[in-house]
Order: structure tokens, then C-alpha cells, then sequence
């Protein structure tokens, strides 16, 4: 099984609020890949899930990518 692309960053106007450097080598790129790995998955993020000042809902996909790593892929 091959790796899968779960979310990729807009194709333009990636910048919300704020300031973003670099913002055209993130444009149409993958954010969150999912690779098989032996038995289970490795879940890979482009970005900090666990950084404190990252808003709470990436939290979610932390606990979430660390309860489906240890699926076995299909």
C-alpha cells in the first residue's frame, strides 16, 4: 500500500490573519500523510500538533493519529 495524502494546504491564500514566510512552497502541498508501516501506520503532520500555541482542536489530531497508528492498514 502506497502513502495517502489525508489533507493538503489550499491551492491559494493560505495566509488567515497574521504574517506566513514561504506560504508559496506550502500552496497545493500535503499537510497530513498517512504510510503504512509493518503492521500499523505512521501518521506524518506538516505542522505542530502539540505546539502551545497551536489551537486545541489540533490536540485532537494527535490523540486521534496515535490511536489509528496502531491499525493495521487494509
Amino acid at each position: 500500500m502506497q502513502p495517502r495524502v489525508v489533507v493538503k494546504y489550499r491551492d491559494a491564500a493560505l495566509l488567515l490573519s497574521g504574517w506566513l514566510e514561504g506560504e508559496n512552497l506550502l500552496v497545493n502541498k500535503a499537510a497530513v500523510v498517512d504510510v503504512p508501516l509493518a503492521k500499523g501506520r505512521v501518521i506524518l503532520f506538516g505542522f505542530g500538533v502539540q505546539q502551545r500555541a497551536q489551537p486545541h482542536a489540533t490536540f485532537k489530531l494527535l490523540f486521534n493519529a496515535l490511536y489509528y497508528g496502531s491499525t493495521p492498514p487494509p
